[in-house]
């Protein structure tokens, strides 16, 4: 059974009896109450009263603890991407203090959607984190930096013809304006005009993904061929301070920066978390577009140009 977490709690609730064994994937993604903003409060706080849990204390993976004998959870600190998402210190509060047992901690030190395997990964977090020193080519992935992305796009869309699941992506980074206007365009950049996804279900292999931008939420959790990302100007870089920062009148969901939007530090490694995550989703190669001048100049150190 693929379940989410309030289905989980129904079943439970009906049939009176726990699962033997839940298995818990994307659990960076379980949700509370008392940090940032939720979409459903309705369902949650319902839940939690069902659970005979307070609703400002009790998080989804109480949930799971509740209707279950036993958990298997894979979480990846660093895909947690909006403050209502538990964080690491509440996490492990949660496993081993207010549901006391065995715990068995297992570290996977090995990934293996990326080609580029963990040489990859550890190059593309220095990159992000604005700690990178020097150039270093990465092995057997196609990491490109772009200066148009009109030309990313096109490149996108003829892998795909050739592989399948190709997609593009971008950071929150405007409006959604086609939620409203259906004949609008959301981003536009330059000469260059896209939408963002018209569906948030199963959007990857909508008929017209290709031709649409992704966002995090429908990107998350996927595993494509390529995945060409637009890097918004909610995140920017300082050529004097050499580092990284966030800008909050760039970045457009609301969810994500509720409770953090006056915490510069704790936003800034919000919206890394999320490029970090679209810029790992591609098993053959990522390209990217850099909105900022002064980050894509910094980013263009380390990554080849597009031809």
């Amino acid at each position: 059974m693929v379940l989410d977490t309030t289905d989980v709690v129904k079943n439970y609730l009906e049939t009176g009896e726990k699962y033997d064994l839940l298995i818990v994937d994307e659990a960076h993604r379980l949700k509370c109450r008392n940090k940032g903003h939720l979409s459903f409060y309705g369902k949650f706080d319902q839940c939690n009263r069902d659970l005979g849990l307070d609703k400002m204390k009790g998080t989804e993976l109480d949930w799971i603890y509740k209707c279950s004998r036993n958990q298997i959870i894979f979480r990846d600190d660093l895909q947690t991407i909006r403050p209502c998402d538990i964080d690491a210190a509440d996490f492990r509060e949660i496993t081993e203090k207010r549901y006391p047992g065995t715990v068995i901690r297992q570290a996977l030190s090995t990934q293996w959607r990326c080609l580029g395997g963990n040489g990859y990964i550890d190059y593309l977090r220095e990159i992000m984190s604005g700690t990178a020193k020097k150039y270093r080519k990465v092995e057997n992935y196609d990491f490109k930096l772009y200066d148009d992305p009109g030309k990313m796009h096109e490149d996108i869309k003829a892998l795909n013809d050739e592989y399948g699941l190709c997609r593009m992506a971008a950071g929150y980074a405007w409006k959604w304006v086609t939620k409203k206007d259906k004949k609008a365009y959301d981003i536009i950049i330059g000469k260059n005009k896209f939408r963002w996804n018209s569906t948030y279900d199963n959007w990857i292999t909508s008929k017209n993904a290709v031709n649409e931008i992704g966002c995090i939420h429908t990107v998350q959790g996927y595993d494509l061929n390529y995945l060409g990302v637009i890097i918004g100007e909610d995140i920017k870089y300082d050529p004097v301070k050499h580092e990284i920062y966030a800008d909050k009148n760039c970045y457009f969901d609301q969810q994500g920066k509720s409770g953090v939007a006056d915490d510069p530090e704790a936003l800034r490694e919000y919206l890394l978390n999320i490029y970090i995550t679209l810029m790992t989703r591609g098993i053959l190669g990522t390209y990217v577009y850099v909105c900022d001048p002064a980050l894509r100049e910094y980013m263009a150190q380390f990554i080849d140009k597009a031809e």
